[in-house]
């Protein structure tokens, strides 16, 4: 796949104040990449920036490998979409609405009339056509308004915070609708959210922002597996971030001290490095008699339940082992261990399963 938009020193400032210093950045044809970050983190801004909304202070963003200040910004728009947080509906019928891009672009009335029917099916929307935008429910209008920005199958779609204010379900369903129509088009999608549902569910790649630069990005496969800060880790489901100080260095391998207890782990790092250690909660597991010749890991604490919270599938179980940690188990899993509050267990895990991260 070639690249169809990437960025080159980037800086983009606000009353002398930099909101975004991006170095080098690059998006593949047909992918989807999530933009995650704590507020404030420049994602938006990020967003416009490219959308051509606003202009950058410094750098370079490219289409298709030509400079966008080198060429009209219309010809430019007309090759890409974007939904915003607000669904931004002018106050007349949905039809109106979702053909309002394809007039613009100079479509015959025939070919506007057969896109904008075959949009609102896809986005089970047809019985709405007629309909003015001020009167539909906030999951209609955002059907809306993303039927609106593919009905032009633009060659980058944008998406800003787009599912923030719906509820769970309508989210779910909008989302499959979208995803559809979005690999049958192969239309390259970045987006912004801080949403990790979203994220996971719709992204082949993940960048993180922190204060406006780029502090990891990569497959989401990737990011999930060796996050590379804290914030990372916690947005990817690591539960259990706990602080320690490397006391030995082995061959590929280490040991570190958290509080008085110790926690082995795979990886290079120098005696007396502070770190942060990563365990996803479904990597450790709980028993109620245990000892290091019943399992190969390398990890085995004694301590007590101090909370028990039923999560509908699964339950979150805490227990204080001189630290906490967590761990999530099945309700068959909680039943046989006759686990409750109070009660004294073994938890364990793996040496491969800490994730390691240098604290700074």
């Amino acid at each position: 796949m070639s690249n169809i938009l990437s960025v080159k020193n980037l800086s983009v400032k606000k009353s002398n104040k930099e909101i975004i210093n991006i170095e080098d950045f690059t998006i593949t044809e047909g992918s989807i990449t999530s933009i995650i970050g704590e507020n404030g983190a420049g994602k938006t801004t990020f967003i416009l920036t490219m959308a051509g909304l606003l202009k950058p202070s410094t750098g370079t963003i490219f289409f298709k490998n030509k400079m966008i200040k080198d060429m009209p910004l219309s010809e430019y728009r007309k090759n890409i979409s974007i939904v915003f947080q607000e669904n931004l509906l002018i106050n007349d019928t949905v039809y109106n609405n979702i053909a309002m891009g394809l007039k613009f672009r100079k479509f015959h009335i025939s070919s506007i009339e057969k896109k904008v029917d075959d949009i609102l099916h896809r986005f089970k929307i047809s019985h709405l056509k007629y309909q003015k935008a001020n009167t539909l429910s906030g999951g209609e209008a955002k059907r809306v308004s993303i039927a609106r920005a593919l009905v032009i199958e633009p060659q980058i779609l944008f998406l800003d915070e787009p599912f923030s204010s719906l509820d769970t379900l309508s989210k779910e369903d909008i989302i499959t609708d979208m995803i559809k129509v979005l690999k049958e088009n192969k239309i390259t999608v970045v987006m912004s959210t801080h949403d990790k549902y979203e994220a996971f569910r719709l992204s082949d790649s993940i960048i993180v922002l922190e204060k406006g630069k780029i502090i990891q990005k990569g497959l989401k496969e990737e990011i999930i597996k060796h996050p590379a800060n804290s914030f990372v880790a916690s947005f990817v489901g690591v539960e259990n971030i706990i602080e320690g100080i490397i006391i030995e260095k082995k061959s590929g391998s280490f040991i570190a001290q958290v509080k008085n207890k110790y926690i082995e782990g795979i990886g290079d790092f120098e005696v007396g490095n502070k770190v942060l250690l990563c365990i996803r909660p479904e990597n450790i597991f709980i028993s109620r008699y245990l000892s290091e010749s019943d399992t190969s890991a390398r990890n085995i604490f004694r301590g007590k339940i101090i909370e028990i919270l039923d999560y509908g599938h699964f339950y979150r179980v805490t227990i204080d082992c001189g630290f906490n940690l967590i761990s999530y188990i099945t309700k068959t899993s909680l039943i046989k261990l006759s686990l409750k509050l109070n009660d004294i267990v073994f938890v364990g895990f793996k040496a491969m399963s800490v994730h390691t991260i240098t604290m700074v």
